[in-house]
């Protein structure tokens, strides 16, 4: 969000408000998770002054006829809040949310994740907003920052089985990990906008050319045939 509120109308993203559920795109959704970096001011700020207030309003305004806010959680630039449809509510239950810094020693959050995590009846679910270290030539700073969230982000799982397992993407059944996690795609930019524009989705591009994604422990590429998709 570059330190910014928006401007403009977010219709776009997220719908008219004062129109009926079943016009707008996410009408079939029982949960939605925004999460965002550089939230509402820059980071330098943020150290400071840790309210999203003006951000959550935003949210509310747009979801809160029909969604009801379970949970949010923010480090610094980094926020994450949770919706769930107000018809879908009494099926979540135990919602728990965590941070953890991985920036200059591990204790200043520019740099680290937000979890949040809930019981759909009796499937568990964990939602990770991260921000990696950034620049070229980091990759392996990047892969350091997610190794350390993954086995160290304070979250346990809801069964005892899984509370003994160390890493949060063996303690829940469904975890989703997202962010600006600054990975660097080795294309030029002529050949990266070319796939853009075609919709292409190239997996032997990916496999061989996403830095250190590669031997990622969290993304596994199987096919490397050409597959066309739709990114709108």
């Amino acid at each position: 969000m570059n330190g910014q509120i928006p401007n403009c109308s977010l219709d776009a993203l997220f719908g008219d408000p004062t129109k009926p559920l079943d016009t707008k795109k996410y009408s079939d959704c029982q949960i939605i998770i925004i999460g965002t970096q550089e939230c509402e001011k820059s980071l330098e700020k943020s150290l400071i002054f840790k309210s999203n207030k003006s951000w959550e309003q935003i949210i509310d305004t747009n979801f809160g006829k029909h969604f009801d806010r379970l949970k949010t959680e923010s480090l610094m630039g980094l926020h994450m809040i949770i919706l769930i449809r107000k018809s879908f509510r009494n099926h979540v239950h135990d919602e728990k949310s965590c941070r953890l810094a991985t920036g200059i020693g591990n204790v200043i959050g520019n740099k680290g994740a937000v979890g949040i995590s809930f019981m759909v009846d009796d499937t568990s679910f964990l939602f990770v907003n991260a921000h990696l270290s950034a620049h070229e030539g980091k990759t392996k700073f990047r892969n350091k920052d997610y190794n350390r969230i993954n086995l160290n982000l304070p979250l346990t799982g809801y069964r005892q089985k899984d509370q003994q397992k160390k890493s949060i993407s063996d303690r829940f059944d469904h975890c989703f990990f997202f962010g600006d996690l600054n990975y660097r795609i080795d294309l030029t930019r002529p050949v990266t906008s070319y796939y853009a524009m075609m919709n292409y989705y190239v997996n032997v591009v990916m496999e061989t050319s996403l830095k250190g994604i590669k031997n990622h422990p969290f993304i596994s590429i199987q096919h490397t045939n050409l597959i066309q998709v739709n990114l709108n």
